[in-house]
């Protein structure tokens, strides 16, 4: 009977074989929410949700008998029962709380003899290479099929709040209904901005404030989940749309189509980016670019470059 995740984690552990052998590394320990679910498949060492780095590491070799998640004594039960991680072949250890030098010491016992990477240098060893990002860049099936759910329920969720809006209402009101939405249905907000009228045109990241929603709003999230990362945005307007608002709605959708369109296995980002220049000319506003950065390749990141 194959275990549940098994197919995804084997490949994961293909992958960093592959990644250890050109490095000539022997092993890396991941501690950050976005790696540790990556190399997991999609279980999660999350308690903060703000913050990057989680309440386990996985000290990953690419092999099922050498793979090790360290938590606390807090955190084993959880992670043992509801993130099933024996189910992919990961041996869970705990330390107590309180004794919080356990864990370095217990890093540097599995790393002893052996080179060994550690995200932000933990336990004194050297820091994980930049280029370890890029292994999940491209994503596998059952992470793609994880992507597009996420995707789907995020936006019935920010359209369901969407459409319950009403004037009168203010913009924390609105990002308050929208993580509410989101967390029942295990989705985590990890960028919530809320703009009204006026404040949509003169900030480009408009976090949400008791302003009042009187014509127009903008609705913008990240949602995560299993760590990955979805960005969307939504705009409201109550009452007939203004010709001027409706252009550059066909403007932007434009300039989105055709970065998206160029977007294709094996094509440079620049060559995307320079669709994405040709299309705010051909929309007769050149050099709206320079007022936002124009997105860029998303996953285990809200924009991994």
């Amino acid at each position: 009977m194959t275990r549940p995740g098994t197919d995804e984690t084997d490949l994961k552990r293909q992958m960093l074989r592959e990644y250890l052998d050109r490095t000539g590394l022997d092993a890396v320990v991941l501690s950050s929410q976005a790696y540790f679910s990556w190399y997991t498949g999609g279980r999660s060492n999350r308690v903060v949700m703000c913050s990057d780095g989680g309440a386990a590491v996985v000290f990953a070799a690419g092999r099922e008998d050498e793979d090790v998640i360290i938590t606390t004594n807090i955190e084993e039960p959880r992670i043992r029962d509801e993130e099933a991680v024996a189910a992919v072949g990961l041996r869970l250890e705990a330390y107590n709380w309180w004794e919080e030098e356990k864990l370095a010491e217990r890093i540097k016992a599995l790393a002893a003899g052996k080179k060994v990477a550690a995200e932000g240098g933990a336990a004194g060893l050297p820091p994980l290479p930049p280029d370890f990002a890029s292994l999940t860049y491209s994503l596998t099936t059952p992470e793609i099929d994880r992507y597009r759910t996420l995707g789907k329920e995020a936006s019935i969720a920010l359209e369901t709040i969407a459409k319950r809006l009403e004037p009168g209402m203010t913009e924390l009101q609105a990002a308050g209904e929208i993580a509410s939405e989101f967390i029942a249905r295990n989705i985590t907000p990890q960028v919530l901005l809320v703009a009204a009228d006026d404040r949509i045109l003169r900030y480009r990241h408009p976090l949400p404030t008791p302003k009042t929603l009187e014509e127009y709003v903008m609705l913008v999230a990240c949602a995560k989940r299993g760590g990955l990362i979805a960005s969307l945005t939504r705009f409201v307007h109550f009452g007939p749309l203004p010709k001027e608002l409706a252009a550059k709605q066909r403007a932007v959708t434009a300039v989105d189509a055709a970065m998206i369109a160029a977007t294709v296995e094996g094509r440079p980002l620049s060559e995307v980016f320079k669709a994405g220049m040709e299309a705010y000319m051909a929309a007769g506003v050149p050099d709206e670019w320079r007022l936002h950065h124009q997105g860029g390749p998303t996953g285990y990141q809200g924009r991994s470059y």
